[in-house]
């Protein structure tokens, strides 16, 4: 953990060219003209001075500010990252305050992706190269084959970065970083070796201290008191206390009390709503469509339909089943159910009827422990919670689709106009281009 923040430190005053931070100083410059390598970093003479040329790894003024505005404008899903924003200077030039855990999300997730547009593009493979070793590095399961690659990857990699700094740069804390696979190889993952629950315990025995002239003392008896309390709050399970603190997205789960899976999302609405109609056919059909085609209860139904389909001939089976589908299973759970010849759930036969076309729209709400925002609701704030990703099918391949969250839609089906009948609960979102001339969306190996 401070082997990262090292080297994040260096990596970010050497390329933004912070005075007292960064490696390329003058003497670094001389160091290259003792050991004559890299010439076109040497001090050239200028009438009575010197001047410094500018290298490849560092950015111009411009550049530094562009990139300190974008420090300014990123955005972190909630509990992610601290509000690394406030780490720039006033002018925008520097990067000053850096905690551990800021340079753990520089070095893994922000550098790869900054500076893809500033610096050449061997320069940001060997940077991205670095980071993404951090990254797997931290993961909460490794593989020893995996660990095995990355000791055989490191080497290479520092390599690539000797061939563009200056060897000032290439401390002690840098060339540590050799030595990491073997660590974990040793001891597990990271979270069994790094000091964040170490430093967190040091940080409340100090709060303990009320009597500097005999700290351990006070340190003692607070720990007497506070074992106490933590044992009295086990019975006292009606409120919140401080062993006891739900957690902050908590949401439910009533699955069970539906026969249909739609009807149990155990979505948890933290905004108001308000009502609005969907007048467009399109978009109402799109949304019947997609509730009953996820609707593990409606799926043999769309295959006798799908059979169906395939005895009439039909040219264009898909585009027809999500086109009469809809009517077609209405119809038939009806008759089912009129002439009793099965026995219907009224889950099921709910499913069946339409939905209201008057739906509610909600801003934010809570799935499985993760809280989702709107896209207008979420440009307000310092966090983001907008952002969603889908597995899909696309071309007859299963790939990832990244998108926007637009709007919450809760869609009731044949219940009263209360919360607690059957719902369904919908997200419409923008999606980025994958394919065809203008992609939204650049994967370059290292950053999506």
């Amino acid at each position: 953990m401070h082997i990262k923040k090292n080297i994040c430190e260096n990596l970010i005053g050497t390329i933004l060219n912070m005075e007292g931070k960064t490696k390329d100083t003058l003497n670094a410059r001389l160091d290259l003209q003792d050991l004559k390598i890299k010439e076109e970093l040497h001090l050239r003479k200028d009438g009575n001075s010197y001047e410094m040329p500018r290298a490849r790894y560092t950015l111009s003024k411009e550049q530094v500010v562009a990139f300190c505005q974008f420090l300014r404008e990123l955005k972190f899903p909630y509990g992610f990252a601290s509000n690394i924003s406030r780490c720039t200077s006033a002018d925008g030039t520097k990067v000053q305050g850096l905690k551990t855990h800021d340079c753990h999300i520089l070095l893994q997730r922000i550098l790869p992706a900054s500076m893809r547009g500033f610096l050449d593009s061997d320069i940001y493979e060997a940077i991205a190269e670095l980071g993404k070793y951090f990254k797997e590095l931290c993961s909460k399961t490794l593989n020893r084959d995996v660990l095995a690659e990355m000791k055989k990857e490191i080497p290479i990699i520092l390599c690539k970065l000797e061939k563009f700094f200056p060897p000032a740069f290439f401390d002690v804390m840098v060339h540590l970083a050799v030595h990491l696979p073997e660590e974990a190889l040793l001891r597990g993952p990271v979270q069994y070796g790094w000091m964040y629950p170490v430093e967190r315990r040091l940080y409340t025995l100090k709060r303990y201290v009320r009597n500097r002239a005999r700290p351990e003392g006070s340190i003692a008896e607070a720990y007497i008191a506070d074992e106490c309390l933590t044992f009295c709050s086990k019975y006292m399970d009606d409120f919140e206390t401080i062993s006891y603190q739900k957690p902050r997205n908590v949401g439910y789960s009533d699955e069970e009390a539906y026969g249909v899976d739609v009807f149990g999302h155990g979505v948890n609405f933290t905004s108001g709503y308000e009502y609005q109609y969907v007048y467009e056919k399109k978009e109402f059909d799109q949304m019947m469509w997609y509730v009953l085609n996820n609707c593990g209860q409606a799926q043999k139904y769309i295959e006798m339909f799908r059979d169906e389909l395939k005895r009439k001939r039909v040219p264009n089976i898909d585009k027809e089943l999500q086109k009469e589908f809809q009517t077609w299973f209405k119809n038939y759970i009806m008759r089912l159910r009129d002439e009793h010849i099965e026995e219907i759930d009224e889950d099921l036969f709910s499913l069946a009827c339409e939905p209201d076309r008057r739906v509610r729209k909600y801003s934010s709400c809570i799935v499985n422990g993760i809280r989702y925002i709107t896209v207008d609701r979420d440009s307000n704030k310092r966090t983001q919670n907008s952002g969603v990703m889908a597995e899909g099918e696309h071309a007859s391949k299963v790939i990832d689709f990244y998108g926007t969250l637009k709007e919450i839609i809760q869609s009731d089906y044949n219940s009263n106009d209360n919360l607690d009948g059957r719902s369904v609960i919908l997200f419409k979102c923008d999606w980025f281009k994958l394919d065809g001339r203008k992609k939204e969306l650049k994967n370059d190996r290292f950053f999506k």
